[in-house]
């Protein structure tokens, strides 16, 4: 059997379409030591090598996560936010979500190291978009980019600190015109790692300076978070547009519970049970798997199809799998970094799905893709169809859509740890429900 390398195919699509972009935004030239190395960036110049392919996953992840964060913000506060795209300082990109009472907004990922800690750098990145956009003061929401956890903050005195990173742009923006000596500030060992190093014919100067980001003021500012946190619960009590009246192959393969999947072919409502750190879980989950998906299909070409279909009418199956490549089937995961470290094969209830999908589709086998969010690095794992487990499946499928017929309701679990996350738990009112109504 073909061994198929699907990290290495998506790895080399990320290194191809992110690698040192021609644009320079604001967080590059505080990163840079180089100001030499920012224009050769700037003006198109061929890198010596390919960018990491786990930094270019990560950086579009945070983009793709930001727009999640844009829409959270335009619509808790409708009056008091203005969505914005990125501006232009000097031919430097000023990144930010928009505005919130007059104030800036922006989105600033960190590794679960150092949250809920602000690190100094980030101030400084911060407090230089601001000071590019005219502000005198800036909004910032800080993410764990492995946990999803958050926080905002107002940061204050930014003018030093903007005003120097400031002096970069105007410096490329004079080179731009012909009229700046070309000249680099960087250590020995930046000058080894530069991606530019064989073009680089600029004199050298040395270490830069220090940033002075000292002064730079932060103070928290809770009730952003309390008003996001309030509007993204919110989201438990509008139709999510998801397919009733159905058995999905996602609660098949996680749940013991045959009443839940019955509660969801009959159609009853869920009732809310998504808090609002899950929900960010759940969109950072689909921004990597956006990404990854994108990859795929520019590496596999017309050969690979994105969100086939799944359905069978009589056991009543609705769902889509990731990926189709002729019977190869691609399922795409994100995992936190201390349980994508433990990961040595597929986990058992994303092989009870794929194998639904197997059955339905004619698949021989499923490749799982499993996405690091804190390192942006990824592993794989392939299982042949298991026909025995469907069986199991279809049978199990077939028994609740009996006992409905009959207007019965298959018996309760009362397993609380089950019970507790059920969206249908208003309804079933098991042992563990009527526990919780006591306190």
């Amino acid at each position: 059997m073909q061994t198929v390398d699907a990290v290495a195919a998506v790895e080399q699509v990320l290194s191809r379409i992110g690698s040192y972009p021609q644009e320079v935004e604001v967080a590059d030239v505080v990163k840079t030591p180089c100001s030499w190395r920012l224009y050769l960036q700037l003006i198109g110049e061929e890198p010596d090598r390919l960018e990491d392919p786990a930094k270019v996953l990560l950086r579009l992840y945070e983009y793709k996560f930001g727009e999640h964060v844009q829409r959270y913000l335009a619509a808790c506060f409708p009056t008091r936010f203005s969505r914005a795209a990125p501006t232009l300082y000097s031919g430097v990109q000023v990144q930010h979500l928009g505005y919130l009472d007059g104030l800036p907004v922006m989105l600033s990922h960190e590794s679960t190291r150092v949250f809920p800690q602000f690190p100094a750098r980030s101030k400084l990145i911060a407090a230089a978009r601001a000071h590019m956009l005219g502000a005198e003061a800036v909004i910032v929401i800080l993410v764990d980019r492995n946990t999803q956890k958050w926080s905002a903050w107002t940061l204050t005195d930014i003018d030093e600190a903007g005003k120097a990173v400031a002096k970069v742009p105007a410096y490329l923006a004079s080179l731009w015109r012909g009229e700046g000596f070309p000249g680099g500030t960087a250590s020995d060992n930046d000058c080894a790692a530069c991606p530019y190093a064989t073009k680089c014919d600029a004199d050298r100067f040395g270490p830069p300076d220090p940033w002075p980001s000292n002064g730079i003021r932060a103070v928290p500012t809770t009730d952003i978070i309390i008003e996001l946190d309030r509007y993204l619960f919110s989201l438990n009590f509008k139709d999510s547009g998801r397919a009733t009246h159905c058995i999905h192959p996602s609660e098949l393969s996680m749940t013991p519970c045959d009443r839940r999947i019955a509660y969801g072919l009959m159609g009853i409502r869920q009732m809310g049970q998504i808090s609002s750190h899950l929900r960010r879980i759940f969109n950072a989950g689909h921004a990597l798997h956006d990404i990854v998906q994108m990859a795929l299909a520019i590496a596999k070409g017309d050969a690979f199809q994105e969100e086939v279909r799944v359905q069978h009418e009589q056991l009543k199956i609705t769902g889509h799998c990731d990926g189709q490549e002729d019977v190869l089937g691609y399922e795409i995961k994100s995992a936190g970094g201390s349980s994508y470290k433990k990961f040595t094969k597929a986990k058992r209830e994303h092989v009870d799905q794929a194998n639904i999908y197997c059955a339905l589709l004619g698949l021989e086998r499923v490749l799982y893709l499993y996405v690091n969010k804190e390192e942006g690095v990824m592993k794989q794992f392939v299982t042949p169809h298991n026909r025995v487990s469907w069986k199991k499946t279809a049978t199990r499928c077939a028994h609740i859509i009996k006992t409905v017929q009959q207007g019965l309701l298959p018996p309760q679990i009362d397993i609380k740890s089950k019970c507790g996350e059920c969206p249908y738990m208003w309804t079933c009112k098991p042992a563990a429900y009527k526990r919780q109504r006591r306190f």
